[in-house]
């Protein structure tokens, strides 16, 4: 039988925008937008350029700047800026309004995240935990914690996020695995929205689901309207901590 060229048509998909805000208080503002290529194009998602982007709430007003167009070594953190950090208050909400070059509108809305802090580090075998005082409002009972623990054979990078939403405590214990033996440890706990932490949860499903061609594919949950994304407000506390004494250098 002699050889036969086949064209088959590969569904491209549909281009659509992605907005990734995630404010720290008292830090400036940044925000990605990007546009996905279709399978037929290049692999890095589209900077989107010379959009109008405004984050308010109550209390203050700000324009965002369009800071960069393109990549740099592959990479691109952010392309909108505020250079200033905006003290936005507590209990309040941040609302993103966006118009892309063609007309899109884009709009989120973000709750004012309370800051947390460190109340007690407890170190077992295989279990690094870290203690802290939540609020009783149920959708505000999300955090996430990441650092580093600094240990034998080799340093332990991690990151999780934690849902203490259906739990009453006052005081919660977020715990981390590990099969190192610890000398020290960066640690950093974030005070996070639902929104944020619904997102962060379905992409790591999605990733998955991706990977395993048994799984049935599954979506991205964003807070973003007329795009995918995310628009989020989170607190932050670092901290260094010497396991063997657990005190504050």
């Amino acid at each position: 039988m002699p050889d036969e060229i086949i064209n088959v048509d590969i569904p491209q998909g549909k281009k659509e925008i992605m907005v990734e805000a995630y404010i720290e208080s008292d830090k400036p503002i940044k925000m990605l937008v990007t546009e996905n290529n279709l399978l037929s194009e290049a692999l890095y998602p589209v900077l989107i350029s010379n959009a109008q982007v405004k984050v308010y709430s109550d209390t203050a007003s700000v324009l965002l700047e369009n800071t960069r167009d393109e990549y740099v070594e592959g990479k691109a953190y952010f392309n909108y800026q505020y250079g200033e950090a905006i003290g936005f208050k507590e209990g309040e909400v941040i609302h993103l309004d966006m118009i892309t070059p063609d007309g899109q509108q884009i709009t989120a809305s973000a709750p004012v995240m309370s800051k947390s802090v460190i109340g007690e580090i407890e170190v077992a075998e295989r279990l690094f935990s870290v203690k802290t005082k939540a609020d009783s409002v149920p959708e505000n009972r999300y955090f996430a914690l990441e650092g580093t623990l600094y240990a034998e054979p080799e340093n332990h990078y991690f990151r999780e996020i934690f849902d203490f939403s259906v739990q009453e405590n006052e005081i919660v214990t977020l715990t981390i695995g590990h099969d190192v033996k610890i000398d020290s440890a960066r640690v950093s706990l974030m005070h996070i929205s639902k929104e944020l932490y619904d997102f962060q949860r379905s992409a790591r499903q999605a990733y998955s689901a991706n990977i395993d061609n048994f799984t049935q594919p599954a979506s991205v949950k964003g807070n973003v309207n007329g795009s995918l994304g995310i628009f989020t407000h989170y607190t932050k506390y670092d901290s260094m901590y010497r396991v063997s004494s657990l005190d504050t250098p």
